[in-house]
């Protein structure tokens, strides 16, 4: 990428929420915003189409735009201020989690909450604590929650909500169920909270398919000496290269290797089965290999 291909790309959508990264529209079909690039080091990538690189002769370049001074991220709400109270029995919350397959003992290990408030009444609160407290996720325990918001084309659009997070909360420093498995011997590494949670106690959740720099060092300091990659199976290429990472820095890495449409949540009796060392050429047939049968039926 050249200094002209950055001007053409004109004045960025928006900013991140650290302020060291300005996000534009990419050439890739990006309609919402995928394409960072870093103010100071001209680093780039879409995380839509997966390409990245660097700007050529960004770091000479006297006309790139500086970082806006950096904003202090509020800091999350206490639980108490939301009225959050644990999940109790005949609570459309209680029926929900129970219907994810949830016990007794889940709910109470995870400290899973509600909230009689107006704004919670029809979602599940999942604290996280991480190194302590670092906020709460909510989930809408139905899918009727449609939010409207304008895109970059000026339209309208909606969208179905699922998940919301709580003011001040960090989705790309953070890792869900942290301080629980500090000392297991070996960590599996989820996308999803639910995905974690059918996973097993010894599993954590990075809140995306991309696994980032801060959340697996964080994860490599700990004495785990081996991990388990269980992202969902449409991100076989993220799983295999935090499995790169972590054999890198000599450690153990397995691959869990699902079906594209499906996550470790949605198809509990593939837990211990799929487990194996694969390398990429190996999930690549297995992936060819699923996809001819599912073109059969």
């Amino acid at each position: 990428m050249t200094l002209e291909d950055l001007e053409r790309l004109g004045p960025p959508v928006r900013y991140t929420s650290d302020r060291t990264q300005a996000i534009y529209l990419h050439s890739c079909g990006d309609e919402t915003g995928h394409f960072y690039i870093n103010v100071t080091t001209g680093g780039w990538k879409c995380w839509k189409c997966g390409r990245y690189g660097f700007i050529d002769g960004y770091t000479d370049w006297e006309g790139r735009p500086p970082a806006p001074p950096p904003q202090e991220r509020p800091k999350p709400p206490p639980l108490h201020t939301i009225d959050a109270q644990r999940v109790t029995r005949g609570t459309p919350q209680y029926d929900y989690l129970r219907g994810r397959g949830l016990s007794d003992d889940d709910i109470l290990f995870y400290d899973l909450r509600m909230s009689k408030r107006e704004k919670y009444s029809r979602q599940v609160i999942f604290p996280v604590y991480d190194r302590g407290y670092r906020g709460f996720i909510t989930r809408y325990i139905d899918s009727e929650q449609k939010q409207w918001h304008k895109g970059p084309d000026g339209k309208w659009k909606s969208r179905t909500l699922r998940y919301l997070n709580s003011p001040g909360f960090n989705r790309q420093q953070t890792i869900y169920n942290y301080d629980k498995v500090l000392l297991c011997e070996e960590i599996q590494i989820a996308e999803g909270i639910f995905s974690a949670m059918a996973l097993g106690r010894n599993a954590v959740a990075t809140f995306g398919k991309d696994v980032t720099l801060v959340q697996l060092e964080r994860l490599l300091v700990l004495p785990a000496q081996s991990f388990v990659v269980a992202l969902d199976g449409d991100a076989l290429s993220q799983a295999l290269d935090v499995r790169k990472r972590i054999e890198e820095r000599g450690r153990v890495a397995k691959v869990m290797f699902l079906p594209e449409e499906h996550d470790p949540d949605s198809i509990p009796t593939l837990r211990g089965i799929t487990v194996k060392r694969l390398t990429e050429t190996e999930a690549l047939r297995v992936r060819f290999a699923l996809a001819r049968k599912k073109a059969r039926v």
